[in-house]
């Protein structure tokens, strides 16, 4: 081979070589940082889990899903844009809640029952869609109390700390009343506490299905009849069956209302005096 096959061989490779080189430095790379570790998938091909750097990207929008481990249901999905040549550094936005509750251990939602991310305590990195201001749900639950349901607007890069204190079914029992006639007004009190108040219906039925274990005075009330003033103790503890769900026991008291009285007088011839005997 003669010398100048040499070096056009020679430059033929240098050219590709130089090709291939450009190319490599005309893609980008892209970084993505999340707080915690979280799978990442781009154009719905798994890359890997943060914190970490996917290479030879080319360069626009490139969609990308990622998906929180610690906190299951919490992802991000959107596009990113890549440039050549250099590393674009993607920060996944998130809220932060610090969640405790009393009772402890007790389960922790975002925004429903299907995003149970653990039991408290626990800290959560909630990823969120942008920097807008969202209002987001938590969600406890413990077996035997209350569901305590809170709202916490927040934009990403914020904190919450919130404790969830719960109250326990079986310190309430139920109250049932029926009245005759209907239609009318009840209320439950007793010093130091709330009242709780309502109506019958039509029919002379109404209540309260969560009433605090106690002694109460029951005032039943309607307009033309005389107000019923009683006491009834509210004894019987609700419960919860296997299935998480309420089961009510009632009191029940039953009130008839007395109609108050009138009298129509007239006399013949009219104009006599009426007054009332001794």
């Amino acid at each position: 081979m003669d010398k100048r096959k040499k070096i056009t061989i020679s430059l033929v490779i240098l050219s590709l070589f130089l090709v291939m080189v450009g190319n490599a430095f005309a893609n980008g790379s892209l970084e993505v940082n999340a707080p915690d570790e979280s799978s990442v998938y781009v154009e719905s091909v798994y890359k890997g889990n943060t914190p970490l750097t996917v290479n030879d990207l080319s360069a626009g929008s490139h969609y990308l899903n990622i998906g929180n481990l610690a906190s299951p249901g919490s992802s991000w999905w959107g596009n990113v844009n890549v440039t050549d040549g250099v590393t674009t550094v993607f920060n996944v936005p998130y809220v932060t809640f610090d969640t405790t509750s009393d009772p402890s251990e007790a389960i922790v939602c975002v925004r429903d029952t299907g995003a149970c991310v653990g039991t408290t305590s626990k800290l959560i990195n909630w990823y969120v869609p942008d920097n807008n201001l969202y209002v987001w749900t938590l969600i406890f639950q413990k077996y035997g109390y209350f569901t305590n349901t809170s709202y916490h607007p927040l934009s990403a890069g914020a904190t919450k700390a919130y404790n969830a204190v719960m109250k326990r079914v079986d310190s309430t029992g139920a109250f049932w009343l029926t009245t005759s006639p209907g239609s009318t007004t009840w209320k439950l009190t007793k010093p130091g506490h709330a009242t709780y108040q309502g109506t019958t219906n039509a029919g002379g039925t109404g209540g309260n299905n969560l009433v605090d274990l106690g002694t109460y005075t029951l005032t039943v009330s309607r307009t033309g009849f005389v107000t019923s003033v009683s006491t009834i103790d509210i004894a019987s503890p609700n419960g919860m069956n296997a299935n998480w769900q309420i089961v009510y026991n009632y009191t029940t008291a039953n009130v008839a209302l007395v109609q108050t009285g009138s009298l129509s007088v007239t006399s013949s011839p009219t104009g006599a005096h009426f007054g009332h005997c001794k």
